[in-house]
This record gives structure tokens, C-alpha cells and sequence, in this order.
């Protein structure tokens, strides 16, 4: 985490000495205010850089769990797309039963699924062999439309 908070505020002060040609421009106060307390607010940016800035290439499975609950317990609650790119991620690494267990979880918080999300798990069901939960899972796709 404080790694996170030193590379942020050096990104501030970077941008700021390259716009001034090496003085650093003054802003608003508001503004400087809105930039420490999303720098330093510590939480619900940062599974948002991970999962845009290549963490999930070779990713590890514990990494990547711990990244689910962060995302999971962040507000607001990321995309339906960031939930996505986790589950392919732990899904090429071959496990299955984790992806349904997420994909149980994410149910159980009510977060809605998309049809990326029901091609996922209808994947990771067949290559466990459990095929009628697949087609339960098909079902209920074709149910919602």
C-alpha cells in the first residue's frame, strides 16, 4: 500500500515539473485537496490499476482472490467487467472450482451477471464435468434473455 500511496504522489509531482518546464504549477486548493484524498485514500482505486495496468498476467491464485474480496468489499462496486477479467484470469490459471465459487459469491452479494460472465462459468463447468450445471446455467441465460 505505501508503495502505492509513494508512486502516486511522484506521478503529482512529475506531471507537475513537466507543465512548467521544472516549477511546479500551483493549483486550486480545491483541487490539491481532491488529489491527496484520492492519492492517499488508500482502497478503491487500487484494483483498478491492477487490473488495467497488467497485473492479472501471471497473476497468482492467492493474489487473485484477495483482489476479488477487495473488489467485492469497494463502493462503489466495480464493473461487471473488471469481475470478468479476474474470472478469465482464474480461469486460464485451470481453476475452476474457484471461478464457480466466485461466481456463487458474486451471486449471493447480488452482483449482476452478464452474458461474458455466464460464458465463463458455463466453460469452467464443462471442464470440471459437470455438465448439467452448465446447461442450468444455459437455462437461465436463455430464461433472462
Amino acid at each position: 500500500m505505501r508503495f502505492a500511496i509513494s508512486i502516486t504522489a511522484k506521478r503529482f509531482a512529475h506531471r507537475g515539473l513537466l507543465v512548467n518546464e521544472g516549477n511546479p504549477v500551483t493549483a486550486s486548493p480545491s483541487f490539491s485537496l481532491c488529489c491527496w484524498i484520492r492519492a492517499f485514500s488508500g482502497g478503491s482505486y487500487d484494483y483498478r490499476e491492477k487490473i488495467r495496468g497488467g497485473f492479472l498476467n501471471g497473476i497468482k491464485l492467492d493474489d487473485a482472490i484477495g483482489l476479488f474480496s477487495e473488489m467485492v468489499k469497494s463502493r462503489p462496486l466495480p464493473s461487471i467487467i473488471d469481475f470478468n477479467k479476474l474470472l478469465s484470469a482464474i480461469a486460464k490459471m485451470k481453476k475452476y472450482d474457484v471461478v464457480i465459487s466466485l461466481g456463487e459469491q458474486m451471486q449471493n452479494l447480488r452482483i449482476a451477471n452478464d452474458l461474458y460472465t455466464y460464458n465463463i462459468l458455463i466453460n469452467c463447468f464443462c471442464r470440471s464435468s459437470q455438465l448439467p450445471l452448465a446447461l442450468a446455467i444455459l437455462g437461465k441465460m436463455m430464461k433472462l434473455g
